[in-house]
């Protein structure tokens, strides 16, 4: 048991890394550059990246034997989360590379845990298994928004997070978990099924699955940097890029990087679909071909 915890939470944590170093990609950090980011790089985002690595553990383990109901074991790993941030933090001096990422597979690892003490223990999932899991998460995160958005307007120090709540009536990432990341299971998993049948290099592949999660994701980062306006242009600026196969051209590096420094000089970054991305990549290692 152990050395499959160790398996599935390393596996994330490869995910997470091998999604930021994925080049060249528009506006955000990858070895290329920068992006739209000033105060971090692809050497800060590999380390924080490996700070995870503890927590993701813990989430798998608290999965496994847990006792109880799911909204338990939801407030359990809130718990586990908030340490797993704090290793984080302590990585990047307080820069937030992966808070998204950790909250994201912190949800998703634990139904994992729990979804293998109660079907057995397995190193690889079937798609069942994934939209079997993705249903405990969607159990998990019930009424998630109203719970932790109720009181918000009595608040004085808000978050991010809750500002985009009010502001836009956004639920940002506690949405998708709430849904049971449609935009994964629905949108992202499909079309990473349909390219495993043909013989595309993951640099190419997990590139056209960002293009197409960007183009159906409602970025709170896209939000926070730009409005809806701006939103409403990386989207489309995502689609096009999809629905054209950009990708799979003999320039489509040199188009990438065109869209880059439009980002850039936009100070856009769709840091929400890279973190969508990384759970996908992680599903693509996990997952039985």
């Amino acid at each position: 048991m152990e050395n499959l915890i160790h398996y599935y939470a390393s596996s994330s944590v490869s995910a997470i890394i091998e999604e930021a170093e994925l080049s060249p990609k528009p506006g955000l950090v990858d070895r290329y550059d920068q992006g739209a980011h000033k105060d971090m790089d692809i050497n800060l985002m590999i380390k924080s990246a490996n700070a995870l690595l503890s927590g993701f553990y813990s989430y798998l383990e608290t999965g496994l034997n847990h006792i109880g109901t799911l909204a338990d074991l939801f407030s359990a790993v809130r718990k586990i989360g908030l340490e797993a941030e704090k290793d984080m933090f302590k990585a990047t001096n307080g820069i937030n590379t992966h808070k998204g990422a950790n909250f994201s597979f912190g949800l998703i690892l634990s139904a994992l845990g729990y979804y293998l003490q109660n079907t057995g223990l397995k190193s690889n999932l079937t798609t069942n298994d994934i939209n079997n899991i993705f249903k405990i998460v969607k159990q998990m995160a019930e009424n998630l928004v109203e719970i932790d958005f109720k009181n918000i307007r009595n608040k004085t120090n808000l978050t991010n997070g809750e500002k985009l709540y009010l502001q836009y009536n956004h639920g940002g990432i506690r949405k998708e978990a709430e849904e049971g990341y449609k935009i994964i299971t629905e949108t992202a998993l499909p079309e990473l099924m349909r390219l495993n049948h043909k013989n595309i290099d993951n640099s190419r592949k997990y590139l056209h699955i960002l293009f197409l999660i960007i183009s159906v994701c409602d970025d709170t980062n896209i939000l926070t940097r730009g409005g809806l306006n701006a939103l409403r242009y990386v989207k489309e600026t995502g689609k096009y890029l999809f629905e054209n196969n950009i990708v799979f051209k003999d320039n489509y590096i040199n188009i990438i990087e065109e869209t880059n420094k439009d980002f850039i000089k936009r100070n856009l970054s769709s840091g929400g679909s890279a973190d969508l991305l990384s759970i996908v990549i992680f599903l693509d290692k996990v997952m039985h071909i």
